[in-house]
């Protein structure tokens, strides 16, 4: 027995071709060295996306791809290097922004784009090593990590987004916590830890599509253990 279930009505004749996307991606940066290189400092700039597909779902086809956009993805990254006795710090923030430069105003038809999203994260990793008293068993490396920020995630192509539908993800604190121990006579290793030590809640992805009006979002694990075994040769 052999059936057939039609999903669109009436049926689609062909479904739009598209290209691939290309991209012209600009980055500058610069790194300084100073304090006898006990001080480093890396600074990055990223800016220019100059082509864009857009995905939009509709009643009357399904996933038809259009490449008429021209957007803008900008943003910065810094790190700075410390090393300060036996502790070593480790500082990093970011900021990514986009926003749309064109778009055809025949393809938007009836609809409004969202204000473009944004997000941001820094951290302050900090670690350290100090030799034990009997140099023959080996270095212990404690380290912390904390990284927080605030991500928003888009809301489909909807003419408007629902009040309280929009996925994302308020600011959030998160601190990891681990100890690596390598050895002094061969190449083995253990590291031990605690990811998410505060057991935060907070969105790793979130969508919302109003043509099948659904609201999807992934979240953080949570708090999780971890030891690791390495061997270098």
């Amino acid at each position: 027995m052999v059936s057939r279930n039609e999903i669109f009505f009436p049926p689609e004749p062909s479904f739009p071709a598209f290209g691939p996307e290309y991209v012209d991606f600009l980055e500058a940066g610069f790194k300084r060295e100073l304090f006898d290189n006990s001080l480093r400092a890396n600074l990055r700039s990223t800016s220019d996306y100059t082509d864009l597909q857009i995905l939009i779902n509709d009643r009357e086809s399904w996933a038809v791809h259009h490449q008429r956009g021209r957007p803008t993805i900008g943003g910065f990254r810094t790190e700075i290097n410390y090393l300060a006795g036996m502790v070593f710090w480790d500082l990093a923030v970011g900021y990514t922004d986009a926003g749309y430069d064109f778009l055809n105003p025949d393809l938007f038809s009836g609809l409004s784009v969202l204000p473009p999203s944004y997000s941001y994260q820094s951290g302050i990793p900090i670690s350290g090593s100090q030799k034990p008293s009997i140099p023959k068993l080996g270095e212990i490396t404690p380290r912390r990590d904390w990284h927080g920020g605030e991500i928003l995630h888009k809301c489909g192509w909807a003419p408007v987004c629902p009040p309280g539908q929009t996925p994302g993800s308020p600011d959030y604190s998160v601190v990891n916590i681990s100890a690596r121990w390598q050895s002094a006579s061969s190449g083995l290793s253990v590291t031990a830890g605690v990811d998410n030590v505060g057991d935060e809640e907070f969105s790793i992805f979130g969508d919302y599509q109003s043509t099948f009006g659904s609201t999807a979002q992934a979240f953080d694990r949570g708090r999780q253990y971890f030891v690791m075994l390495g061997y270098s040769f």
